[in-house]
């Protein structure tokens, strides 16, 4: 039989927990922070989420002293997701500048499409003007490079600042398209369905449905077109 969910995160803390201790008890900084990390992983898959700050921090910190800018700006960028889990919106987004502005020193481009999508997210949530901005950059950049998954999640996120601005055909279309394509997971379809409900509030079944049949016979690339 096997463990259940809890049970096994409780088992992979456990673990976590004395890889650290090893790391540290031989002065060993990089295990240790990339242990930190794994731990802070687990801690905010629980809900634990001060507890999974504080370990994201001394990963950072820890990378900080090595002069690990990849794994800095991989650290701010898991210290904004885990404020954003808690809701801290405008910390998050500051976590997240500073990681984009790390993996754009470093010419991590994947790294930076991947936050200017997160950034956008949190601006989309915050009723900002430059959501729309940052979440075209992260598009073009992800289209570039061919990261299809970072493109669908950042419309999923378009779709919620075009209902925000009133514009719930163009809502749907793009969410047409994401419900359709054979890409997408089910982590990105649990993120839809709210949307979807919305947009059964806002326009008639027959409206609606025609939208999302637009949005499901449109390619992408033609879709990331339509984006003012």
């Amino acid at each position: 039989t096997l463990p259940r969910p809890r049970a096994r995160s409780e088992v992979a803390q456990h673990f976590h927990e004395r890889s650290c201790a090893l790391h540290e008890a031989r002065g060993n900084s990089v295990g240790l922070a990339s242990s930190l990390n794994n731990l802070a992983v687990v801690k905010a898959m629980q809900q634990q989420f001060e507890a999974a700050l504080q370990d994201f921090e001394r990963s950072r910190a820890l990378r900080e002293q090595l002069g690990d800018r990849h794994g800095m700006a991989m650290s701010y960028n898991n210290l904004g997701f885990v404020a954003y889990l808690n809701s801290q919106f405008a910390t998050a987004e500051d976590y997240y500048q500073k990681s984009l502005a790390i993996r754009e020193a470093i010419g991590d481009q994947s790294g930076a499409a991947t936050t200017l999508v997160n950034i956008g997210s949190l601006q989309v949530e915050l009723s900002e003007a430059e959501a729309a901005l940052s979440l075209l950059r992260g598009l073009n950049l992800a289209q570039r490079l061919g990261m299809v998954p970072v493109m669908l999640e950042a419309l999923v996120y378009y779709a919620r600042l075009m209902l925000r601005q009133n514009q719930p055909e163009r809502a749907a279309t793009l969410i047409g398209l994401v419900a359709s394509h054979p890409t997408t997971n089910q982590e990105l379809r649990q993120q839809i369905q709210p949307i979807t409900e919305e947009l059964a509030a806002s326009l008639s079944p027959e409206r609606l449905k025609a939208c999302l049949e637009t949005g499901q016979a449109t390619p992408l690339d033609d879709i990331l077109r339509t984006l003012p």
